[in-house]
């Protein structure tokens, strides 16, 4: 679409300049991960007022179109969709991310100990007293790609909120505890986001995404971890590869 025709559309102003500007998406002009005009820039280049201005940029940030990687910084163009292999184990988001050409980065928002009635079922089966709840936020370059929630055993990991939560933890409970995930169930399901996902994930209320949960076993059947895992569904691809055997 031309900027001529941009004028000559009967449309909204604000609809006529959302369009427009996914239409340079589409053909490649913002690239993801590139910045997309300011309200300054838009109302000069289209002759519109601040208030149209903005409302094109939010109807594109509720499409899912473009992000803002920090609360008060410029918009920016969402990456394409990472593929991910459903069926990893180790690795999930790093290695997919990291072939995606994405810097991974795992941020933590809150560590705890809480009540084991508080934890999924599963890990009540040894009756610990508590569990470490671990929430972090997964980014791929500033990209935010996953909010995930890890229940933690205590009496397995007694001292595993001093440690270092930034990493993978599946190599922090191998090589400081001893123990080897050997096993998982896997189950994935799709909704619309709680108002806290859409916040830290930050995506439009009507994007669904994706709820991976997984519950990690030992060589002796003992449940070391349940993960929970909130996906943007426009951020990802998921691969299986299915055999005749």
């Amino acid at each position: 679409m031309s900027d001529e025709a941009v004028y000559a559309d009967p449309s909204p102003a604000y609809f006529k300049v959302q369009r427009h500007l996914v239409s340079q998406i589409d053909r490649g002009v913002f690239k993801p991960g590139d910045p997309v005009p300011t309200e300054a820039e838009i109302c000069k280049r289209y002759g519109v007022s601040r208030t149209t201005a903005r409302r094109a940029l939010a109807e594109l940030m509720r499409d899912g179109r473009v992000f803002r990687p920090t609360p008060r910084g410029r918009l920016h163009v969402v990456r394409g969709p990472v593929d991910q292999q459903l069926l990893r184990f180790v690795g999930f988001f790093t290695e997919d991310l990291l072939a995606r050409g994405l810097r991974h980065e795992a941020q933590v928002l809150s560590a705890e100990w809480v009540p084991a009635a508080a934890a999924p079922s599963v890990l009540r089966l040894g009756a610990p007293e508590r569990v470490a709840l671990i929430t972090r936020l997964h980014r791929g370059g500033d990209v935010p790609m996953a909010l995930q929630r890890s229940y933690l055993p205590g009496d397995l990991f007694p001292d595993i909120l001093a440690q270092n939560l930034s990493g993978s933890l599946l190599e922090l409970v191998e090589a400081r505890y001893g123990l080897r995930f050997v096993r998982a169930s896997q189950h994935l399901r799709a909704r619309l986001p709680a108002r806290h996902e859409q916040l830290i994930l930050q995506i439009p209320h009507s994007l669904p995404v994706f709820v991976v949960e997984r519950t990690s076993f030992d060589e002796r059947g003992r449940a070391l971890e349940h993960l929970v895992s909130v996906l943007p569904s426009d951020r990802y691809n998921f691969r299986m590869e299915l055999s005749r055997s």
